[in-house]
């Protein structure tokens, strides 16, 4: 047997327009009406009282040193890699031994990664005048060094003092055969004053560092922080025997 379709539901809405059309004039309406538009007042006056961003680089806009003669060496980049809890939008605070706390009207200017390479890529220039060919594929004339930089700690403490810590690795693609270096860094620098910028200009300098690091192994200074590693034919070679 078959069954009968159902009937739809009544609709309400006749019901609800003949409620509200019956309403006298000067019922409850307006006194709902009443209480609403205070509450909308209040919260459109809480949004408009709220800070507007601030936004942090780690590129200065002007260097503080006298720019260096352009040098022979170029580098490329791989991609910087930070630590996953501060690799966020918002500036993360050490607020406690165990807590970063995000800082919602604090932002970085662009991923934490590429204000990282972008920094160091311009204190490399200002410093020892060292070109940064990424974007450019290695096509400069001269020795090429591929750096990989693998942040380990990127602490911005409030009151400071501002901590990084990295490893790195510097290798050749012009010559193969040259062997590469393992090195490590870790800066910590106070902050020259109270408040963000003071704080994040401190962590600029702690990176400034780590350029100088680089600077130095790249044009043949030796580090008590670094190691040379053997290039990768040699060190496959043993086992393809």
């Amino acid at each position: 047997m078959k069954r009968p379709p159902e009937r739809p539901l009544p609709s309400l809405a006749p019901a609800r327009a003949s409620t509200v059309a019956s309403r006298p004039h000067g019922g409850p309406l307006p006194t709902r009406r009443a209480a609403i538009v205070p509450a909308i007042a209040l919260l459109l006056a809480g949004c408009a009282g709220s800070p507007p961003a601030q936004y942090f680089t780690l590129t200065p806009g002007t260097v503080a040193t006298a720019p260096a003669r352009p040098s022979a060496l170029s580098v490329e980049f791989t991609p910087v890699t930070v630590p996953q809890q501060v690799d966020q939008p918002q500036l993360m605070l050490r607020t406690a031994p165990l807590e970063l706390t995000p800082d919602y009207n604090a932002r970085w200017a662009a991923a934490l990664s590429d204000e990282i390479r972008s920094g160091l890529s311009t204190a490399l220039s200002a410093r020892a005048g060292i070109t940064d060919v990424t974007a450019l594929g290695g096509t400069r004339a001269g020795p090429l060094w591929r750096l990989q930089v693998q942040v380990q700690t990127f602490d911005l403490p409030v009151g400071g003092p501002a901590t990084l810590e990295a490893l790195w690795r510097a290798r050749r693609l012009d010559d193969p055969s040259a062997a590469a270096w393992l090195c490590h860094g870790q800066f910590r620098t106070a902050t020259a004053g109270p408040g963000l910028p003071a704080l994040v200009d401190a962590q600029r300098q702690s990176l400034d560092g780590l350029a100088k690091q680089i600077a130095g192994v790249l044009a043949g200074e030796p580090s008590p922080d670094c190691r040379r590693e053997a290039p990768p034919q040699a060190a496959a070679s043993p086992q393809a025997q």
